[in-house]
């Protein structure tokens, strides 16, 4: 797994908690760091229309398989 995923749920954990100052000092650099490490090592895609989105993902949608309940 890579690192900033762990970051991620570092963050996600202690975000909303009344902090310490040095715990506010803490998430605050560890987003900082979260954000330059994603603009130079994640892609961005572009961003669609919610009408493109659906235009793009429509043929997988139709493969997706659901599940049958059984019949009582």
């Amino acid at each position: 797994m890579p690192p900033n995923y762990r970051i991620a749920e570092i963050s996600d954990l202690i975000a909303g908690h009344k902090l310490t100052k040095d715990q506010e000092d803490y998430l605050t650099t560890l987003a900082e760091l979260t954000s330059i490490y994603e603009e130079n090592n994640v892609p961005h895609f572009p961003q669609l229309e919610p009408h493109e989105t659906i235009a793009d993902n429509i043929v997988h949608w139709a493969t997706l398989r659901v599940p049958q309940l059984p019949y009582r």
